[in-house]
């Protein structure tokens, strides 16, 4: 009975001595506890950033607070309030905890005041398993052409619980990838206890849940690959969901050409300079086309030029002819496009034709999906393409070829607009 009368005294002492105006934190307060995790949610008054906090934690019936782990990420909440996850706790065992911003000695330092008294839960928290677990191309200026022909996807799934909000219900994601009679290997992991994903961006959409995906990189072109995205909680339950494909080939081979002049004993008269693409086609039942792609420069914009179907199609081809025109003043330099600007001249952004390769994803789920290689690209110097002399299957649903662009004419009055519109 006195014993537990002097460890009364003892905390009570510790608490005033807390509340004497030395301790820069404020009231503790425990928001959620799991079966080995919880959520401490405190005030901060100090004058210096806090970034990461120490976290001393016992039981209501011990006489010391022991240092529980290394320092942790302090998140800021709101106006002097952090958040900051406790892990690897005993289950259904009551605790008390506090809150410093520096290593303690004894109880030398500033700790805050003691939080009241939580119980962890008896089961381990176990989340929903990922859904609607897809594959797409990967964007063609991620997805470049690379020295050893590696290859990009991209995987996208949907949760529920996307946003970390350092809380006990929050979920992570593990993302690995596993080659036939190989074993696997992890491609991106989640921290437990942050408020910033490693695994996963999310997606803005109207769908039903929240969507997020991933670009998977370096992976061997032709391959039977299986992709197993899992989501585990704090106490470390794990559920998964996995998606099999094969992943698309290096970038196709292409011979290009600049023809800017007749050739030889050839008349100018209605000469007209092209880029003329061809590559050899990949006799692959996966492989449906190739698909053109007109961007600039060292900027990030890009459009779909030409699709070329590799049979089924009288414009399935492994030849294209674009018309080009000479423009002074075309560099992808800032320096220099400002320059001429200045002089004020009439200056442009130059150009690159970028050729993929189009395969069909062969997962059952993933019908209508695709996926790409990576491209070759070239740059077409002070040559601009004219886009409203070509005529191909624009879209990868076409049946029936049309110009590419139209020339723009200016509506001086209210009628030629609405004409024509």
């Amino acid at each position: 009975m006195w014993q537990y009368r002097w460890v009364l005294i003892l905390e009570a002492l510790e608490w005033s001595l807390c509340k004497d105006g030395s301790s820069p934190f404020g009231d503790v307060e425990v928001i959620g506890t799991s079966a080995e995790c919880a959520s401490v949610e405190y005030e901060y008054h100090g004058e210096t950033p806090l970034s990461t906090v120490f976290i001393y934690a016992k039981r209501p019936t011990d006489m010391e607070f022991i240092e529980w782990g290394s320092s942790l990420e302090a998140h800021p909440m709101g106006k002097r309030r952090y958040r900051t996850m406790i892990q690897a706790l005993p289950k259904n065992e009551e605790f008390e905890v506090r809150v410093a911003n520096s290593k303690l000695e004894g109880l030398e330092g500033t700790l805050s005041p003691i939080s009241k008294t939580k119980v962890t839960k008896e089961k381990p928290y176990t989340p929903d398993p990922p859904q609607d677990l897809e594959m797409h191309r990967t964007d063609p200026r991620t997805n470049t052409n690379k020295p050893d022909g590696s290859v990009c996807i991209d995987v996208h799934w949907s949760h529920a619980l996307f946003d970390l909000k350092v809380q006990v219900t929050d979920v992570f994601f593990r993302i690995s990838r596993q080659y036939v009679n190989e074993s696997p290997t992890e491609f991106c992991l989640d921290k437990v206890g942050s408020r910033d994903r490693e695994c996963g961006t999310p997606i803005k959409t109207f769908a039903a849940l929240p969507q997020a995906y991933v670009t998977a990189c370096g992976l061997r072109p032709n391959r039977h690959l299986s992709i197993k995205v899992e989501a585990f909680s704090c106490d470390r339950q794990f559920v998964s969901a996995t998606i099999e494909t094969i992943t698309p080939p290096s970038a196709p081979s292409v011979v290009h050409s600049l023809v800017t002049a007749p050739g030889f004993e050839q008349s100018i008269a209605g000469f007209r300079p092209v880029a003329v693409v061809d590559w050899i086609p990949q006799h692959d039942d996966l492989v449906e086309g190739y698909a053109i792609y007109q961007s600039l420069v060292d900027i990030s914009a890009m459009k779909l030029l030409c699709w070329v179907p590799s049979s089924g199609s009288s414009y399935a081809k492994g030849h294209l002819e674009l018309p080009i025109v000479h423009k002074n003043h075309t560099y992808s330099e800032n320096s220099w496009l400002l320059r001429d600007y200045g002089f004020h001249f009439h200056v442009h952004q130059e150009q690159e034709i970028m050729v993929t390769a189009r395969v069909k994803c062969n997962h059952v789920n993933n019908s209508g999906r695709h996926l790409e290689s990576p491209p070759y690209t070239f740059r077409l110097g002070s040559w601009l393409v004219l886009d409203e002399e070509i005529k191909c299957l624009t879209s990868f649903g076409a049946i029936h070829p049309q110009y590419v662009s139209h020339p723009i004419e200016l509506s001086w009055t209210q009628e030629q607009a609405l004409s024509s519109a």
